[in-house]
């Protein structure tokens, strides 16, 4: 017994200890990998190395420690590192599709993704992202919504009635809200045949809603690759029979064939009352001729097919695409330097401002003189003053000066008053008088003098003179622009005490002067040709009694490039585009010569120079940062997005920049948790920079890195129909919409993004060369450019922040978004779960005041999690990290 005993205790002790060990090891930073070892590579990869082992694959490899171990490894298995990616403690890297599995087995490799490495810029580069989709708005099985139509017509299984009848027909659901393929009865379906020999890759995304299923109904989702001889079932749909929406994504790359065949088929007992509702289903093929263009990023650019209006919109190709000299692109520093000049030059601004002045020096025998070089609003009213006029009674003018007094105690005391227009933008008002006195103003006596707001209604006391003994002469100098009005009213009363027939008060050379910041800092919001800055509410802002323009913010643009334009010049001529890099693997040219990065620069900053103030951004002051990742086809890689991303982090104090704007997207459905790219994004946010990301323009259903995201800011697109008025703003179309594959809704929310008219790189930038009807005319010549897209609404939220944060510059990222969520309008008619809270209203927003953060809970990428010997990252600050926004104990670590 006493040896049972001990073996007890012996027991109890060990389990006390690994349970207190395994506690330890959750709370702390784990030292190995996050994902199981037979799944620390991108599924895709795992399969490219068994079908295609020659093929020469681009990857990123997202390391556990700081060793170089990985880099030597892939150069014995091959390959080469073509870039280090300390932002996110990876590398990108291109090797066989035979030596990925070998790599991804090491202890040291946390995850390896694949990456979208372009051409060279040489080559002929044919890539097509193609969307496949159907709706079933309509009575027909060929219904489609689509860059291209479905190739054949859905066919009906268990039965041919057509879609107006029977088991499997096209019926409304969701309160006659929505319509699909309703599916009823057992051994009942649809099925389609496609032919995609050429897709490297390919994605399904399906909505559907299942109703009164039984605990052993379910529906088959299964794909074949030969016509339908043999068939894999990719999924079943069981389990549920709740009215929700459902959204799925699958990978269907390895099903891609000429023959493919999709079917839906139902496993429902023959009494059961179960009904599957198809809502829609989306194929997106990326099909390239180039090998190396297995995965890429992509422009949220939208075909004239999609737009709403009868305006032609953002073109999905970049055709007509030419050489171009190369030019140097080590100009930051240069740029950098018209900062400085600002800053030194900023009070010769102020001192071009003229100064107005209304003044009266009492040079003759009148209350009406106007003595400046603006005019007073009326005369000299006298108050209490038996004889009215300048000539005789209480207040008078005597030598050239006003004089007051008060003979008889009985009668009231006597004022003069006069009226002066401070309306308009004031920058600095002051009232400046001389005065003296015969005998003094003693204790008892007093001077007051009154300011009005309100034309004379209602006054309060500025100031006063009391306790002169004796004769006294001075100068009083009163700031009032606090009190400028159209009608501000300047009055000079004697108290009650004050009389003697020797006590005379003297007041001479009366001046209201002011400063009108309309050169510099007003804007006339009379000459706004478009819509969309009205309808957020920011022309609101820049012309308050503290201007809000965007003054001093940093906005990054990672995109194509920011051409040389006008409309980013501040009032010296210079630059506002103050730093520019280039990532793009296959572009040595800092220009944008495709186009698209300048269009949302000037959506987010542009002033309107060359359009006489017709075409203004959001944020007209902001300094922009130049990061171009995306070449001149408008093709880029993740790895170099990602080394945009890193610059940026690393150069955020240097240029003050809060904000990154992503109008961009991968083609490729991950989780958010393993994903590089959203993992770079998400470092951003914790170090203080509010990352804003276009949702996409595939409709329904696909929402791709990094607009998965939880923790960023995804913008859906409306159409505000061209006018300022939100009522009647629509969900645009295109604008992609729906639930992520880890369950979060997207977008948070929308803005304007239909028909924006802004910056034209050039002439013959390829977006303009491909759509020349596209250009707008500005001052001599083609200066503006029209196009339609989340990545034109992803910016009118980006410079809606910049307005924020020069407002409140001490916001974090989680407070903005929650701030702008909070503030939104509801967006009227749109479909239930198509948008978060709502239309964006930065005026709204601007003078809220909650500082509740978004994101509360929220797990971070597993890729950010660093190991025990390595607590910072060369490139991250991470005691700046704002920890209390992940939620770690939904991190899945390691068993």
């Amino acid at each position: 017994m006493a040896h049972l005993s001990t073996k007890r205790r012996f027991l109890f002790v060990r389990l006390i200890t690994l349970l207190f060990t395994a506690l330890l090891v959750k709370a702390s930073i784990p030292t190995h990998s996050i994902v199981a070892q037979e799944v620390r590579a991108q599924p895709i990869l795992r399969q490219m190395a068994r079908t295609q082992p020659d093929k020469l694959t681009y990857v990123i490899v997202q390391k556990i420690t700081q060793s170089d171990h990985l880099e030597k490894l892939v150069a014995k298995l091959g390959g080469t590192v073509t870039s280090h990616l300390h932002i996110i403690n990876a590398f990108a890297a291109k090797l066989p599709a035979r030596a990925i599995p070998t790599l991804a087995k090491e202890s040291e490799v946390r995850w390896v993704s694949l990456d979208a490495q372009v051409a060279k810029a040489e080559r002929d580069i044919v890539l097509e992202s193609v969307t496949l989709r159907s709706e079933f708005d309509t009575s027909s099985y060929q219904a489609s919504f689509s860059t291209d139509t479905w190739p054949s017509p859905w066919v009906e299984l268990g039965e041919t009635n057509g879609p107006e009848v029977g088991d499997v027909r096209i019926a409304s659901f969701q309160g006659g809200m929505r319509h699909g393929v309703r599916i009823q009865g057992a051994n009942r379906g649809i099925q389609s045949t496609l032919s995609l020999p050429n897709a490297h890759q390919a994605s399904m995304t399906i909505t559907y809603k299942q109703k009164e299923f039984g605990s052993e109904d379910s529906v088959l989702v299964n794909l074949s690759t030969d016509g339908g001889n043999s068939w894999t079932e990719l999924a079943r749909l069981s389990g549920s029979s709740g009215g929700e929406i459902i959204s799925a994504i699958y990978d269907i790359s390895a099903f891609t064939s000429d023959q493919m065949v999709i079917r839906f088929s139902t496993l429902f007992k023959s009494e059961s009352q179960a009904r599957f509702y198809l809502d829609s289903i989306q194929l997106d093929p990326i099909v390239a001729n180039d090998d190396h263009n297995i995965s890429h990023l992509y422009l949220p650019l939208i075909s004239p097919s999609l737009s709403t209006s009868t305006y032609s919109s953002e073109t999905a190709n970049a055709a007509g695409t030419r050489q171009f000299q190369l030019v140097p692109s080590e100009i930051g520093e240069t740029i950098q330097q018209n900062v400085h000049q600002i800053e030194e030059s900023s009070q010769i601004i102020g001192d071009l401002n003229e100064e107005y002045i209304a003044r009266d020096e009492f040079t003759n025998s009148s209350f009406s003189n106007n003595d400046g070089n603006v005019n007073w609003l009326n005369n000299w009213v006298e108050v209490n003053d038996g004889r009215i006029g300048p000539a005789e009674g209480k207040v008078r003018i005597d030598d050239g000066e006003m004089r007051l007094s008060r003979f008889l105690s009985w009668k009231a005391p006597p004022s003069a008053a006069r009226d002066v227009d401070l309306s308009g933008n004031i920058e600095s008002a002051t009232l400046r008088f001389d005065f003296r006195t015969t005998r003094g103003v003693d204790t008892t006596d007093k001077v007051a003098i009154e300011i009005s707001s309100n034309g004379g209604a209602t006054y309060i006391e500025l100031a006063s003179i009391a306790g002169l003994t004796g004769a006294h002469s001075g100068t009083m100098a009163l700031d009032i622009a606090n009190h400028a009005s159209a009608h501000t009213t300047i009055r000079f009363r004697i108290s009650d005490n004050y009389h003697g027939l020797n006590e005379l008060f003297y007041i001479d050379n009366v001046a209201v002067s002011y400063f009108i910041d309309d050169c510099h800092s007003c804007i006339d919001t009379s000459t706004l040709a478009g819509s969309y800055v009205k309808s957020v509410g920011a022309d609101r802002l820049w012309n308050e009694e503290i201007s809000i323009q965007g003054n001093g913010v940093g906005v990054a643009i990672v995109d194509t490039g920011i051409a040389i334009h006008d409309d980013l010049m501040n009032e010296l001529g210079l630059s506002r585009v103050i730093s520019q890099v280039q990532y793009s693997s296959v572009s040595g040219n800092i220009d944008d010569f495709y186009g698209h990065g300048s269009h949302v620069a000037g959506v987010i900053g542009g002033n309107g120079a060359m359009s006489g103030g017709g075409h203004i951004g959001i944020a007209p002051k902001a300094n922009l940062i130049d990061v171009k990742v995306i070449d001149d086809q408008g093709v880029g890689s993740i790895a170099d997005v990602i080394a945009g991303l890193q610059w940026v982090l690393e150069h955020k104090d240097k240029f003050n920049i809060r904000i990154a704007n992503l109008s961009l997207s991968s083609k490729v459905a991950e989780s958010y948790l393993t994903n590089p790219l959203n993992a770079a994004v998400e470092t951003l946010w914790f170090n203080g920079i509010v990352v804003v990301v276009s949702a996409g323009n595939t409709g329904t259903g696909s929402i791709y890195p990094p607009a998965n995201d939880p923790f960023v800011i995804t913008v859906g697109a409306t159409d505000d129909r061209g006018t300022p008025d939100v009522t009647d703003d629509q969900l645009a179309p295109y604008s992609a919409h729906g639930v992520t594959e880890s369950g979060f809704q997207k977008p948070e929310i929308v803005a304007p993004g239909t028909n924006l008219i802004s910056l034209l790189a050039s002439d013959d930038s390829n977006l303009a060369f491909a759509n020349p009807s596209h250009k707008i005319s500005g001052v001599d010549g083609n200066h503006y450019f029209r196009m339609t897209g989340t990545s034109m609404a992803a910016a009118v939220v980006t410079g809606a922040i910049a307005l924020l944060l020069e407002d409140e510059p001490h916001l974090t990222p989680d407070q903005v978004k929650h701030r702008l969520l909070s503030t939104a309008t509801p967006l009227v008619g749109a479909p239930p779960g198509s948008v978060g809270t709502g239309s964006l209203d930065i005026y709204a927003a601007v003078h809220g005041s909650t500082t509740a953060s978004a994101n509360i809970g929220i797990a971070t990428s597993q890729l950010l999690v660093t190991d025990s010997q390595s607590d910072n990252w060369n490139s991250i600050n991470w005691d700046s990290v704002n920890w209390d926004s992940v939620n770690w104990d939904s991190v899945i670590w390691d068993e």
